[in-house]
């Protein structure tokens, strides 16, 4: 593959959620194997849904396309991707379901049109593997796909299994971000030499300890009382609600603490008015979306941090926050038991369960040692089983290459 631009390794990414403003964390790990990939001198052209809240105005690099596909023109009509993502948008309300189809037509078309100077196609979760798989056999070329968690849940369905299996062993390569995951798949027949294991990569320069008086000072927080962090879409999933229910019991308990949920979602209203309900504002802040470079300040202020999904694949915030020494208190779902080792750089506990947060959270207010422990340990697991993003996108090109060019030594 030559370096010039008519040469330039030109991919598609398929995938139904890709940043649509500054800050937004939907499909965060997409875009930067995206933008890592152009810094490494690829060209990038991203199909993804249309939604009302893209920002045109976001900035990316010159070699990164963006084409954002329409799939309905009815004023208020369906929206299938993001808030939560296409299977919790099914699951919300079953008439969606019969504007799948539309929704699916239009990615394919998006996609074909893309895909006219493509040398490789990339899909991502289930749509994104199915678009790329029947666009790979149009336009005969390489296909990779790229499954998560959530895929797993789905496939692990016995009408799932029959039905998309088959098709997804027809990938060329399939990428997962982690053993368990990968031996999950050789379970469901699909061949081992297609499957390569690529976790997302950590900005260990960003994310990293730093003074959490200073980390306040900055952002104008007060330097008090305990601060609990959590960071993602407020959407069902990600267990918010669990997290807010299970705040009564610290002020019970003589402790005072703050609550910033970063990050924004459709499920915003819902929780501002459960703490309404519970009469927590006094301790609650709904923060908003944070820019990159803010995230990390945010992470080094606070003394826990908290991953209350009800379904998750392998979220960044947790390595993020890992890697900013915080102790972690996850839910026991997805790859999150892979990431965490109870006890030992994290806590464990069972989803939706509002009664375990409060007690392990407590619990830790109350133990400074255990806190600094389980943050120290946390910080050495990041660095010592994670790289950065330009590692994993230098990976992920030389895969591509390999594909290309099969004979030669990558």
């Amino acid at each position: 593959m030559g370096s010039g631009q008519e040469n330039r390794l030109t991919v598609v990414f398929l995938t139904t959620s890709f940043p649509r403003f500054a800050g937004d964390f939907a499909g965060t790990f997409v875009y930067r194997f995206a933008e890592e990939l152009c810094r490494l001198n690829c060209r990038i052209e991203v199909v993804s849904p249309h939604n009302p809240e893209v920002s045109p105005s976001t900035p990316h690099p010159e070699n990164l396309k963006i084409r954002r596909f329409l799939y309905t023109w009815v004023p208020g009509g369906p929206r299938l991707a993001y808030r939560g993502g296409l299977p919790a948008q099914l699951k919300g309300n079953p008439l969606r379901w019969l504007w799948l189809p539309v929704f699916m037509i239009a990615f394919f078309l998006s996609g074909l049109a893309a895909s006219r100077r493509a040398h490789l196609l990339h899909g991502f979760w289930l749509p994104g593997a199915l678009v790329a798989l029947l666009l790979g056999a149009t336009r005969n070329l390489p296909v990779v796909i790229h499954l998560w968690g959530s895929d797993f849940k789905v496939l692990g369905l016995p009408i799932a299994a029959r039905l998309l299996v088959p098709l997804l062993r027809r990938a060329d390569t399939i990428i997962c971000e982690g053993e368990p995951f990968a031996q999950s798949l050789e379970k469901m027949g699909f061949p081992e030499n297609r499957i390569r294991v690529l976790p997302n990569g950590v900005d260990l320069d960003a994310f990293s300890p730093q003074d959490r008086a200073a980390a306040r000072q900055t952002l104008g927080l007060p330097p008090d009382p305990l601060t609990i962090v959590t960071v993602g879409s407020l959407s069902p999933h990600k267990g918010q609600e669990y997290l807010i229910r299970s705040l009564p019991e610290i002020p019970r308990s003589g402790l005072m603490f703050r609550l910033y949920l970063i990050g924004d979602g459709e499920y915003r209203p819902q929780l501002q008015s459960l703490v309404d309900e519970l009469k927590l504002n006094d301790y609650v802040t709904f923060a908003g979306t944070k820019k990159t470079d803010e995230v990390p300040l945010w992470l080094n202020a606070a003394d826990i941090f908290v991953q209350p999904s009800l379904s998750e694949g392998n979220p960044n915030a947790v390595l993020e926050a890992m890697a900013c020494g915080l102790p972690i208190v996850a839910t026991r779902t997805g790859g999150l038991p892979q990431m965490i080792e109870d006890g030992v750089d994290g806590i464990l506990i069972a989803p939706a369960s509002a009664g375990d947060l409060a007690r392990q959270i407590i619990a830790l207010m109350q133990e400074p040692d255990r806190r600094k422990k389980l943050g120290a340990n946390g910080l050495h697991t990041v660095r010592a089983r994670y790289a950065s993003w330009k590692t994993q996108a230098e990976i992920l090109k030389a895969m591509y290459l390999s594909l290309l060019n099969p004979g030669s030594a990558t």
